[in-house]
């Protein structure tokens, strides 16, 4: 039995529906929220308490927020023994055996996937893996009691993971930069690699191509990148500084994160930097493809599937035009054409970029602006 206030059937289709990937692999979307919400112990719960808020829930990224909350506000209710303060990614959970000392959780040794901690029955610092630490926070309260497996084993990965990100962001020999050098985030020399013969680190088709220049002349954008004490770069990705929605609200957008033989944990961690530092507004969801247009969420982990962005770009005769991974299907780009307004030139000016797999529409013509719609997707330099 499914309980959910669905406006019609095409509102499940849209969260629950399914999706079939780039590589024709099919699967349904949110499909671990699914199996959450038809669990038939939290409907008996939730007519027993009158609080249908849990099943409600219509993200994997609300989902996971609001668990987190359940189980730090269940474990600030623990009246039965005495709790320590357990500060994590800037949230106070509650043990009734360790708790964090002045260090936030992060190891001497900057060790990413274990957390440092104080014993409070044997009055000594040790180290402990994130996911086993986030066993023990869900196990110790009321609330985490009721999870399923599944859901506390999924609660646990993504803690690792935003842990492991946490750390690497916050050691002082990964520097964050938001700066115009687009060339340096397209320069293979500059990206860590396995050795000369690593041709590929960041398995990205664009590297060493040459058309950075795109995103320093055409549009507004930066170059955000995380680079390793050695000055090699580890994580990086374009900051569209102005992005428009359907309501014309600006946006700052990153687009998809590219990392060292696509470490996840890379990735995370210049995000999150990206967010500490207030650079950006929303960001496209770690570890989604080319093929993932939509996969778009704000600073707080909201989905904005159901936003149309659109860019401005100023091209001049012969510039190139930056493949797009996100701004595509009912997004837009809007191209300012600066030495002609005619169809043709505007054709022969796309379509080598495009590639034979890209198929572009003409949306509206004015004398000066010209809207495109990209039908497949268009992949970032």
């Amino acid at each position: 039995m499914l309980y959910f206030q669905f406006k019609n059937y095409d509102e499940f289709k849209s969260i629950f529906g399914i999706t079939q990937h780039g590589n024709g692999v099919k699967s349904r979307r949110n499909n671990l929220l699914l199996g959450f919400i038809k669990d038939k112990k939290l409907l008996r719960e939730a007519i027993e308490t009158n609080d249908f808020s849990l099943l409600h829930i219509s993200s994997v990224a609300e989902l996971k927020e609001t668990l987190m909350n359940k189980i730090q506000e269940s474990g600030s209710q623990i009246t039965d023994t005495t709790t320590y303060d357990l500060y994590l990614l800037g949230r106070h959970f509650y043990s009734p055996l360790y708790s964090t000392d002045e260090l936030k959780g992060i190891c001497e040794d900057g060790t990413p996937n274990m957390v440092r901690y104080v014993n409070h029955e044997k009055d000594h610092v040790f180290m402990m893996k994130a996911g086993r630490m986030m066993k023990h926070i869900i196990e110790s309260c009321d609330f985490g009691k009721t999870l399923s497996k599944t859901i506390k084993n999924w609660l646990c990965e993504e803690f690792t993971t935003d842990w492991e990100a946490n750390v690497i962001g916050n050691l002082p020999k990964n520097k964050l930069y938001v700066n115009d050098n687009f060339a340096a985030i397209y320069d293979r020399e500059k990206m860590l690699r396995d050795g000369e013969y690593d041709t590929d680190p960041f398995h990205s088709c664009m590297t060493n191509k040459g058309f950075h220049v795109f995103y320093k002349n055409s549009v507004k954008a930066k170059a955000a990148y995380l680079q390793n004490e050695d000055g090699k770069i580890i994580a990086r990705c374009i900051i569209f500084t102005e992005v428009f929605d359907e309501d014309d609200k600006v946006w700052r957008y990153a687009e998809r994160a590219y990392s060292y033989h696509v470490n996840l944990v890379y990735q995370r961690a210049l995000i999150d930097a990206l967010i500490k530092g207030g650079y950006i507004d929303c960001f496209k969801k770690i570890g989604a493809g080319c093929s993932e247009a939509n996969s778009i969420l704000d600073i707080y982990g909201n989905s904005l599937s159901n936003k149309q962005f659109r860019i401005n770009c100023e091209l001049d005769w012969g510039e190139p035009l930056s493949y797009q991974d996100s701004l595509r299907g009912t997004a837009y780009i809007t191209i300012l054409l600066i030495t002609s307004s005619q169809i043709a030139i505007t054709k022969r000016l796309i379509r080598p970029m495009a590639n034979s797999k890209t198929v572009m529409k003409m949306m509206t013509m004015t004398r000066t602006m010209i809207h495109i719609m990209t039908t497949t997707p268009m992949r970032m330099l």
